[in-house]
């Protein structure tokens, strides 16, 4: 598959020849959540197709985004991971899924949805200039999912698990609420003085980690 280009001497076209065509920024999303067997992507990314898929690997291979990486807790299986060059997009990624929240609206019945996506979006819609006075650990429960989760230094990490003795922040609610807040759409005094979330340790730091995710546009 030859590949297209703008044919234009500017960064901006220069980086869509790499990045532009259509499913490559969502592959990145997927390994943005951590390196992904072949399998694992066809699946995150149903209508893509095995061809296509294999071919824009191939592609972002030989530009230097993604290599080939050991899967964990599978001595043979292989995946692909970002390189170093790869999680440069990070902040692209971001600034996309802040524009696009607004674009969002109700969820159609043919949509998909993936726990992973939200994931990604938890990250990115982090805002750290709001997170001056939050340093800590915080575990988010909503139905059947538990993040754990580290603010430290404006900087917010997913953790698969807690350290032991430290102080966490527990906070605990429906799915959709807390999604909203995350998205935006509804606020933290919103969603605290519901009544439908529990707070087990600081509520001052709860209330202050959940207004972290405030959108730009208010």
């Amino acid at each position: 598959m030859k590949r297209r280009s703008y044919r234009q001497y500017c960064a901006l076209a220069k980086a869509l020849d790499v990045v532009g065509e259509r499913w490559t920024l969502l592959m990145v999303r997927e390994l943005m959540i951590g390196p992904r067997r072949y399998r694992e992507l066809l699946e995150n990314l149903p209508g893509m197709g095995t061809n296509l898929l294999a071919a824009r690997l191939k592609e972002l291979e030989a530009q230097g985004l993604i290599e080939r990486a050991a899967i964990e807790g599978s001595a043979r299986t292989q995946g692909y991971a970002l390189t170093d060059r790869g999680q440069e997009l990070e902040p692209v990624i971001r600034g996309l899924i802040q524009w696009g929240v607004d674009l969002l609206g109700a969820p159609k019945e043919d949509d998909l949805s993936r726990p992973e996506w939200d994931l990604v979006a938890f990250r990115m819609l982090f805002r750290p200039e709001l997170a001056l006075k939050v340093d800590g650990y915080f575990v988010l429960r909503a139905d059947e999912l538990e993040l754990f989760v580290q603010v430290e230094a404006r900087r917010v990490a997913l953790l698969d698990r807690l350290p032991r003795d430290v102080v966490e922040t527990v906070i605990e609610g429906p799915g959709a609420l807390l999604r909203a807040v995350i998205l935006g759409e509804t606020s933290s005094d919103e969603a605290l003085g519901s009544g439908q979330i529990q707070i087990k340790g600081s509520k001052r730091q709860a209330k202050r980690f959940l207004a972290c995710f405030r959108h730009p546009s208010e």
